[in-house]
């Protein structure tokens, strides 16, 4: 559907997804927000008290679609929990391609509403939450022997392949290096778990000697 035929509600949070993402959220104004979504001033407040509502409920949005993606491209990827594991870092090189990969605008909401109780940094927070959650549950049908630990290594290094490749650029030895540890990681906490895969960077033993 065509920008200029969504309701002014849609437009609004469309348009301020691809402001926000492109140039945080400080940098990016009410008068540019309005112009842009071809909307009123008077329709933006009718809708959103104010611009922290606003970047609220995009936030919201951003969850429900980018969790929705990242856990069906996963679920996609295998039946086995191992590997969708590490087909996170696959949905990773597929997002890194895209031409309006700006990083992630839960890590800049953070980053700009620094306070922990600020609304904006715990709907951000929220989003990471349900992420760990989700890797955590892979990683106990994977049969790690300490699920909560390998989740907290692997979204470190998911969120760190993220940050690195926005800062950066040239993401592809990044997310590399972190697919290997990825792999390393699941290695040791799975004891006789999953089998050899060959990647897109060469062949990871799932699997070592002992």
């Amino acid at each position: 559907m065509p920008a200029s035929s969504l309701p002014p509600r849609e437009r609004l949070i469309e348009t301020a997804t691809r402001l926000f993402s492109r140039h945080g959220y400080h940098a990016v104004g009410i008068a540019r927000l309005v112009e842009e979504a071809g909307v009123s001033r008077v329709a933006l407040y009718h809708h959103f008290r104010t611009k922290e509502e606003l970047i609220l409920a995009v936030l919201r949005r951003r969850d429900e679609v980018s969790r929705n993606v990242i856990m069906r491209e996963v679920e996609r990827a295998s039946d086995e929990a191992r590997e969708r594991l590490i087909a996170l870092f696959d949905f990773l090189e597929s997002w890194f391609k895209q031409t309006d990969f700006t990083g992630c605008m839960f890590l800049n909401a953070t980053a700009e509403y620094h306070d922990l109780d600020d609304p904006i940094h715990r709907a951000a927070n929220e989003h990471k939450r349900m992420m760990l959650d989700y890797i955590g549950k892979l990683s106990r049908e994977a049969g790690a022997d300490d699920p909560e630990t390998l989740a907290y290594q692997l979204y470190m290094l998911f969120d760190g392949a993220v940050v690195q490749t926005h800062a950066s650029g040239g993401g592809a030895p990044r997310l590399a290096a972190a697919r290997a540890a990825a792999a390393a990681l699941i290695d040791a906490a799975t004891a006789g778990k999953g089998k050899v895969r060959t990647l897109s960077n060469g062949v990871l033993p799932s699997e070592r000697p002992r």
